[in-house]
């Protein structure tokens, strides 16, 4: 577990209009990833991850989903 766990990232995607959205990370009970998504206005979203670098790297596959996933 890393001392930044708590510590949120700010992600900014090029989509039109321009997004920015921020994720943060927690370790679960069962030994699994939590992340959370804040997508502004209140709403969250989360995955469950089983290690920590997918679980901190989401953000930026956000990212690029929203820049290039969204025309496939």
């Amino acid at each position: 577990m890393r001392d930044d766990q708590s510590q949120r990232q700010v992600h900014r995607a090029a989509t039109e209009p321009p997004t920015s959205f921020s994720t943060s990370v927690a370790p679960t009970a069962r030994g699994e990833w939590l992340t959370t998504v804040d997508l502004g206005e209140g709403v969250t979203v989360s995955k469950l991850f089983e290690h920590e670098d997918e679980a901190r790297g989401y953000g930026d596959e956000l990212v690029a989903w929203l820049r290039y996933g969204q025309s496939e």
